[in-house]
């Protein structure tokens, strides 16, 4: 066999693996940026209810 066969052999392959394990891996990506993206806004929640409750209890000793 040539050298040009098995790199023809070789390019199939790595096709074949492109086709089967893309879908796959692009929707893993997808869940994590999904996941991610939820993860930061409940973040932004939690940080947010913590400014509040801080700015309260700021008013509350300020008043005590």
């Amino acid at each position: 066999m040539t050298q040009l066969h098995f790199l023809t052999e070789y390019q199939s392959l790595v096709q074949q693996h492109q086709a089967q394990f893309t879908p796959a891996l692009d929707h893993l990506q997808a869940t994590v940026n999904e996941t991610l993206t939820q993860l930061r806004q409940q973040e932004r929640s939690l940080v947010e209810a913590q400014i509040q409750q801080l700015a309260q209890l700021k008013a509350q000793l300020a008043l005590g």
